[in-house]
């Protein structure tokens, strides 16, 4: 783990052009100290913009769900905190900043997150967030950096709650897309 630092998992999804915004929304408004890794299901072109953007990337089989792939790859990402961040969301100027700050704002909570609208699209029925950031620490305590099989995210968040830990949760903003 390297204190201070964010492991932040991007779902990358959608045309490469979105992704060529994204990345780069990442790289303009993110000034902390981060680990980006692109979780990639999709097109080639998708991948190779992806790599010209420079940005690490796993490609995640087809029959692998999101969460899955997900738990595999926050193992290997270092970081105090752990952000995950679905493919159509663009970060905004000062945005893991103030993510920071409400978690850090309760020392007892493990995530801050917003949730997916319900009915969209098959990787939100997947992974039901449109972001979540949380604690390296929490998640640990809870079991779930080990390796599992078949655990979902909502049985994530019910480990992290009887481990003593809350959850916060906000509303969607009109700008996540």
């Amino acid at each position: 783990m390297i204190p201070g630092c964010i492991g932040i998992l991007w779902l990358a999804s959608g045309l490469a052009q979105e992704a060529e915004e994204t990345l780069a929304a990442i790289a303009a408004h993110t000034p902390e100290q981060h680990e980006l890794l692109a979780l990639v299901r999709g097109t080639p072109e998708l991948a190779a913009a992806c790599a010209a953007a420079k940005a690490p990337l796993l490609r995640v089989p087809a029959e692998e769900t999101a969460w899955r792939a997900v738990r595999r790859a926050m193992r290997f990402l270092p970081g105090e905190y752990l952000l995950v961040l679905a493919g159509g969301i663009r970060p905004e100027p000062g945005w893991l900043g103030s993510l920071l700050a409400q978690l850090d704002s309760e020392p007892n909570s493990a995530a801050v997150l917003s949730r997916s609208p319900a009915g969209g699209s098959a990787e939100d029925r997947e992974l039901p967030w449109q972001w979540v950031l949380f604690r390296r620490e929490a998640l640990a305590k809870a079991g779930l950096l080990a390796r599992q099989t078949g655990l979902s995210p909502e049985e994530a968040e019910n480990r992290l709650r009887e481990a003593g830990y809350s959850i916060i949760s906000t509303p969607r903003k009109e700008t996540d897309q």
